[in-house]
């Protein structure tokens, strides 16, 4: 149930009557609600609560199409760490860095923390660490600097531009970072 907060005004003369009315009006609506939940010829088992003009309250995605396919993952994941972390949209999210860094964090919590002795890993288990930290490192491949080139041109003139290149720490720590997680799992 969604209710919205009025605002009271500073007039303290009917504000006690006013605030038992709103009082009594909500719980009538719970009264209400949870009479209508537990009627034998409802959805009582569990599902969502009818809408007060008897139409069921929407179901969820998940509950509707089953688990979230690979595709919808990835969506969601790309799409925080495009956002920072920050899925509101008000600008207050995290730079790409740490939100990547943040996420891989996470998924070696969920994976790994599960854990509790030296064992091998669940064919299941490491196939979703694999494709997620794929997912995760495909981005660092984009992360880039501008270095400067020499460009000759057809008619001998050597000019300097700005090209991209992945930066330097990347381009040596990936790839170990990789090797090790290899031999690892």
């Amino acid at each position: 149930m969604v209710r919205f907060l009025r605002r009271h005004s500073l007039d303290k003369s009917n504000s006690h009557t006013h605030l038992r009315k709103e009082e009594e009006e909500s719980n009538s609506c719970i009264e209400s609600d949870t009479a209508e939940m537990q009627e034998p010829g409802g959805n009582g088992g569990g599902g969502a609560p009818p809408l007060p003009n008897g139409r069921t309250a929407p179901r969820s995605r998940l509950a509707r199409d089953g688990p979230p396919s690979d595709l919808d993952v990835m969506k969601e994941r790309f799409a925080k760490l495009l956002l920072g972390e920050d899925m509101s949209g008000t600008g207050k999210g995290v730079p790409s860095a740490l939100a990547l860094s943040n996420a891989i964090t996470n998924l070696a919590a969920s994976v790994f923390g599960e854990h509790r002795k030296l064992e091998p890993m669940a064919p299941d288990t490491k196939e979703r660490w694999k494709k997620e930290v794929g997912w995760l490192l495909s981005v660092t491949d984009h992360i880039v600097e501008f270095v400067p080139t020499r460009q000759t041109a057809e008619n001998g003139t050597t000019m300097e531009i700005m090209s991209t290149a992945q930066r330097r720490d990347l381009q040596i720590n990936i790839p170990a970072l990789r090797k090790l997680d290899a031999m690892l799992i």
